[in-house]
C-alpha cells in the first residue's frame, strides 16, 4: 500500500528536507516551510514558531525532545515551545546539520564550522574546519566525520592532551618532567626550565640561559636540583632559583641522595657531592655515561649506565646478579616497587625485572611494543606505561606477572600516537626522570614537540572491531559468500579470507580463528588475514573468526560449511562394510575350522601310518603296545597309550637317526673296488711277484690296502658306536613300555643311581645331541649323592624336556644354539634339574597353560609331552615348573624330585 502526503493534506511544503522516526512511533517531517508530524494516521503541523522556516535536519535527545537545524539557527522544541540558539552562540547561521553522539553531545554543523554542545548545555567551538558543514556522521569507533564544502575531516576525543606553547611551555624538544612536594610541576626542555605553580594551568619560564635542562630532583630539605646540558647544576631554594656552577662533565642527567651525599649522573660518569661546592664532587665512576641513579632499600646505589647496570655498596662496586641486561646495551632508567622489585629500561634489550635475585626480560618477542624503554610509570591502576621513540604504550602488571610465570606467552599492549592527540609520538629518554605521574594521577611524558599528558582515569578505549568474512575459495575457485556453504564431495582445499573495518590503527588488529569440528582451540593468526585447511574429512563444520585490538575482541563472524561425502564415505557404505567385515569374521573362522578338521584327519591318518610302520619294524613293540592299550582300556586309562606313543616317539627319533647313520656307513663302504682288485690279482696269479714289483698298479696295491684298512676300521668303529646307541634306545623303548604297564600292575621299577649318569644318558638319548644340529650342550652338575627313584620315568621326563629345548633353539642360527643342563641340591631332601635354552621363549600369558593336555605353541605339536612330563613328575612325588622372560628370550624347565622316592611315597 502506498501513502502519499502533500501540501493538499496539510504539509507546510511539498519540499521534504528531513525525516525522523521518534521513539514514540511518531514521524516528524522537516519541510522547506516548517515542521509536521504524522502519527496514528493523522497529519498535524508543528510549532507555529517554525512556520515558513526551512527544517534541514531533525534530532531527538535522551529526554525525547526535538532539535532542528534550520536556516535561522538551532531550534529546541520542548513542551511545544521553541528555544532558539543563534549567531550569538554559534559560529554562523544557518545550521545545516546536527547529530547526537554516543555521549549525548550535540554536534552542530553551521555555515562556518562545527560546534559541540555538552549535555550540560556548554557550547564549544572547534577551530577547524572553517567551512560550511553539510554532513555529520559518527562511526563505530566513536570518530566524528565532518563533510564540508572543502572535503572530509575526522574528529575524535583524544586520550592524550598536548602541553606546549599555547600553555606557556615549549613546543620543541622536551627532556624531563617532575612534580615536587608542593605540587609544582617542573619542565625541562631545550628552551630551559619551566614551572607550573599549583592550581595553575600555564607554565612560567624560570631559567633559559644555560640551554637544555636534563635532570630534576627534590632533596630531603625541599630544595630542587637541576642539571643542564653544559654541565651546570642549578637549585631552587626558598622560592628562588640559582646556578651553583658547572664542571667539565658534559650533561648532568640525574641525581640521587643517600647518607653519603648527593649523587650526580653525567655523561662522564658518576660523582658524589658532600655539600654545595661542585668543586668538591668526587668521581665514583669515570668515563661511562650515567642515565639514572637510584638508592635501594638495602643501602646500596644502582646506576643505569651505557654499559648496563652497576651497583655500589659499602664504598665499592658489588657484583650484579647474573643473567641481567647485557653490558653492551645502555640502561636508560631504574625504578623500585614497594616490595623491592627493580625495573630496568634498556635501549634495545627490552624491559628487565629483578625480583628475589632473579632477572626476567620482557621484549618484543613476548608481545611488547618496543625493545627500547625510555621511561616506566605505574599509573596506580594496575598498569605500567612506557615511552620510546615510537610512541607511548601501556601493559597490565598482571600480564607481565603471568608472562614471567609462564602462564601466558604473549603480552597485549595499548599504543598511543599522534591520532590520540600526542604532539609527536617520538619521546625522549635516558634522562632522570623522562616522565612523571602527577598527584592528580595524570601522566606526563616529554616528546620532541613539547609534552604529552594522559589521564588514565578518563580514557576513551577504542571498541574492538567486528570481524567480516571477505572471500571463500574452494580448490582455488571463489565461492559466493553466504551464511552457509555446501561443498561437493572430493573438495580438498579450503581458503577463507577475513578482515575487520578499523579506521584507527588498523595495523594493531589481531585475528584468531577456529574451525569447529576440526580445531580444538583458537588459532592465533596475528596480522594474517587468511585461513587455509586441506584434506578435510566429510562432515559439518563452522568457521569462526574474531578481530581484536588492545587486548579486547569484537563480535565474531561465522560461516557454516558442509563437505558432502563420496558414496564410500557415507554411513550406509560404512554399515555395508561393517556387515562384510562381520561376515568375514564369522566365515573365516568357519573355513579355518574346516581346514583344521581336514588337517586333523590328515594328521590322524599320518599317525596311524606311522604307528603301523613302527609296528611292522618292531614286532615286539607292537605286541607290547597292543597289550598295554588293552590293559589301559580295561583299567580306564586310555591316555597311557597316548603317552607311550609320545615318549616312544621321542626315543624313536634317536633310533631313526642311528639307523640312518648305520645305513649311510654301510652304503659308503669302500668295497666296490675289491672285485676289480681281485680280478687283477687273479689275472697275475702266475707272476704276482713281478706284478707287484714292475706293474704300476701292483705297486700301488699295498698302499691302497693300508688305506682301505684304516677306512674300514673307522667305519666299523662308527657303525658299532651307532649300533650300541641303537640298542640302548631300543632297550629304553622296552623299559618305557614296561614302565607304562605299571599303571595296571602293582609296584614300580625303583633303582638307586647317580643323577649325573642319568643326565648323560638323557642327553645321549635325545635328539639334541645330534652333531648335525650343532647345538652346544653346557653341563653344570653339582655333586649329589645317589638317589632312589624310578630311573626310567625320570629319564623319560628329561628326554622330553631336552626334545622341547632342541626344538626351541633350532630357529636360531648355527653357532648360537645353546642348551644348559644343570643339577643342584634342593631343599627338604630333594634335588633340582634345570634344562634352559636360548630359543624362541614362551609368552608369559601361556606359562599357566603350558602343561595342559593338548596345549602347544608348536606349529605341528600335539600338547602331550609336557603334559605327560608334569604328570610323571607328580607320580615321582616331585614337580615340574616352567619360566620364561618372553618371546625370543629363551625358556627354562625345572624338575624337582625327591632324593629318596620310596620315603616320599611313604610320607604321602
Amino acid at each position: 500500500m502506498t501513502l502519499k502526503l502533500s501540501s493538499r493534506d496539510g504539509l507546510p511544503s511539498d519540499d521534504i528536507r528531513s525525516i525522523l522516526v521518534a521513539r514514540d512511533g511518531a514521524i516528524w517531517l522537516g519541510t522547506f516551510r516548517g515542521l509536521a508530524q504524522w502519527k496514528a494516521g493523522r497529519l498535524s503541523r508543528g510549532p507555529a514558531a517554525l512556520d515558513g522556516i526551512s527544517i534541514d535536519r531533525i534530532a531527538q535527545d535522551q529526554r525525547g525532545e526535538l532539535w532542528c537545524a534550520t536556516a535561522n539557527g538551532l531550534a529546541h522544541i520542548s513542551g511545544g515551545l521553541v528555544e532558539w540558539l543563534g549567531a550569538d552562540r554559534l559560529p554562523k547561521v544557518p545550521v545545516r546539520t546536527i547529530l547526537f553522539d554516543r555521549d549525548a553531545n550535540l554536534w552542530i554543523g553551521t555555515g562556518m564550522g562545527v560546534a559541540r554542545m555538552t549535555p550540560g548545555g556548554r557550547i564549544d567551538l572547534l577551530a577547524r574546519p572553517m567551512a560550511m558543514v553539510l554532513a555529520l556522521f559518527e562511526d563505530s569507533e566513536g570518530n566524528l566525520w565532518i563533510g564540508t564544502e572543502g572535503g572530509l575531516d575526522r574528529l575524535r576525543d583524544g586520550d592524550v592532551i598536548p602541553f606546549g606553547a599555547a600553555q606557556g611551555g615549549p613546543d620543541s624538544v622536551a627532556m624531563t618532567v617532575r612534580q615536587d612536594a608542593s605540587g609544582a610541576i617542573w619542565l625541562g626542555s631545550n628552551e630551559g626550565l619551566h614551572r607550573i605553580t599549583p592550581g595553575d594551568t600555564t607554565a612560567t619560564l624560570i631559567a633559559g640561559d644555560r640551554g637544555m635542562v636534563f635532570g630534576i630532583f627534590p632533596d630531603a630539605r625541599g630544595d630542587i636540583w637541576f642539571g643542564a646540558r653544559d654541565g651546570s647544576v642549578g637549585r631552587w631554594r626558598d622560592g628562588k632559583f640559582a646556578w651553583l656552577g658547572r664542571r667539565p662533565w658534559e650533561r648532568v642527567r640525574g641525581f640521587s641522595e643517600t647518607r653519603d651525599g648527593m649523587w650526580l649522573g653525567t655523561d662522564d660518569g658518576a660523582f658524589l657531592l658532600r655539600g654545595d661546592r661542585l668543586e668538591d664532587a668526587v668521581p665514583v665512576l669515570a668515563g661511562v655515561a650515567v642515565s639514572a641513579i637510584m638508592a635501594d632499600p638495602a643501602g646500596g646505589v644502582w646506576l643505569a649506565t651505557e654499559s648496563g647496570v652497576m651497583r655500589w655498596i659499602a664504598g665499592a662496586f658489588a657484583p650484579v646478579p647474573p643473567g641481567g641486561p647485557p653490558s653492551h646495551t645502555s640502561a636508560t632508567m631504574l625504578q623500585f616497587d614497594p616490595d623491592g622489585t627493580m625495573w630496568v629500561g634498556t635501549e634495545g634489550a627490552g624491559l628487565w625485572r629483578l625480583r628475589e635475585g632473579r632477572w626476567f626480560a620482557f621484549t618484543s618477542k613476548d608481545g611488547m611494543f618496543d625493545d627500547l624503554v625510555w621511561r616506566l610509570i605505574d599509573d596506580g591502576r594496575g598498569n605500567l606505561w612506557m615511552s620510546s621513540n615510537r610512541g607511548i604504550w601501556t601493559v597490565s602488571r598482571r600480564q607481565l606477572k603471568e608472562r614471567a610465570e609462564g602462564v601466558r606467552q604473549t603480552i597485549d599492549y595499548v599504543l598511543y600516537g599522534e591520532a590520540d592527540g600526542m604532539p609527536s609520538r617520538e619521546c625522549d629518554g635516558s634522562i632522570d626522570p623522562a616522565g612523571w605521574r602527577a598527584q592528580d594521577g595524570r601522566l606526563w611524558f616529554p616528546t620532541v614537540k613539547g609534552f604529552a599528558v594522559i589521564d588514565p582515569a578518563h580514557l576513551h578505549p577504542t571498541p574492538p572491531a567486528d570481524a567480516l568474512i571477505d572471500t571463500v575459495r574452494v580448490d582455488g575457485q571463489a565461492q559466493r559468500t553466504a551464511p552457509a556453504l555446501d561443498l561437493a564431495p572430493g573438495k580438498s582445499r579450503l581458503e577463507i579470507a577475513y578482515t575487520a573495518p578499523a579506521l584507527r590503527y588498523p595495523e594493531r588488529l589481531r585475528f584468531r580463528y577456529r574451525l569447529d569440528g576440526f580445531d580444538r582451540t583458537w588459532n592465533d593468526a596475528g596480522v594474517q588475514r587468511v585461513a587455509q585447511y586441506t584434506n578435510l574429512a566429510p562432515g559439518d563444520y563452522r568457521f569462526v573468526v574474531e578481530a581484536g585490538r588492545d587486548g579486547a575482541w569484537g563480535r565474531a563472524a561465522a560461516i557454516a560449511i558442509t563437505l558432502r561425502p563420496h558414496f564410500y564415505q557415507t554411513g550406509g557404505f560404512d554399515a555395508l562394510a561393517i556387515a562384510m567385515i562381520v561376515l568375514a569374521i564369522v566365515a573365516v573362522p568357519l573355513l579355518r575350522i574346516r581346514q583344521l578338521r581336514a588337517r586333523e584327519k590328515e594328521l590322524a591318518e599320518r599317525i596311524r601310518e606311522a604307528v603301523h610302520e613302527l609296528a611292522e619294524r618292531e614286532q615286539r613293540l607292537r605286541d607290547a603296545q597292543a597289550q598295554l592299550v588293552e590293559a589301559s582300556r580295561l583299567a580306564g586309562r586310555s591316555d597311557v597309550a597316548t603317552a607311550v606313543l609320545h615318549n616312544v616317539g621321542n626315543v624313536l627319533n634317536s633310533v631313526n637317526v642311528s639307523a640312518s647313520l648305520i645305513n649311510d656307513i654301510v652304503g659308503k663302504l669302500k668295497t666296490s673296488n675289491l672285485s676289480k682288485i681281485a680280478g687283477m690279482i687273479s689275472d697275475h696269479r702266475d707272476d704276482l711277484a713281478q706284478f707287484f714289483r714292475d706293474d704300476r698298479r701292483g705297486q700301488k696295491l699295498p698302499e691302497y690296502f693300508s688305506q682301505l684298512h684304516d677306512v674300514l676300521e673307522r667305519d666299523r668303529t662308527a657303525a658299532l658306536t651307532e649300533l650300541k646307541s641303537l640298542m640302548r634306545n631300543l632297550d629304553h623303548i622296552k623299559i618305557v613300555v614296561s614302565s607304562q604297564q605299571s599303571h595296571v600292575k602293582p609296584g614300580a621299577a625303583i633303582e638307586t643311581f647317580e643323577v649325573h649318569q642319568l643326565l648323560d644318558d638323557a642327553i645321549k638319548l635325545s635328539a639334541a645331541s645330534r652333531a648335525q644340529d650343532a647345538i652346544e650342550i653346557v653341563r653344570d652338575f653339582a655333586a649329589l649323592p645317589p638317589v632312589v627313584l624310578d630311573r626310567h620315568k625320570a629319564l623319560q621326563i628329561l628326554v622330553n624336556l631336552l626334545a622341547n629345548a632342541r626344538d626351541a633353539v633350532m630357529a636360531r642360527p648355527i653357532g648360537a644354539r645353546r642348551i644348559t643342563v644343570g643339577v643342584q641340591r634342593g631343599s627338604a631332601g630333594s634335588f633340582e634339574v634345570a634344562i634352559e635354552d636360548n630359543g624362541c621363549g614362551i609368552d608369559p600369558q601361556n606359562l599357566d597353560k603350558i602343561f595342559q593336555l593338548g596345549f602347544t605353541t608348536k606349529p605341528h605339536g600335539n600338547g602331550l609331552g609336557l603334559h605327560y612330563s608334569a604328570c610323571a613328575a607328580l607320580e615321582l612325588h616331585g614337580k615340574l615348573a616352567a619360566r620364561s622372560a618372553g618371546i625370543g628370550r629363551g625358556a627354562a624347565f625345572v624338575l624337582v624330585l625327591p632324593v629318596d622316592g620310596p620315603a616320599a611315597a611313604a610320607a604321602a
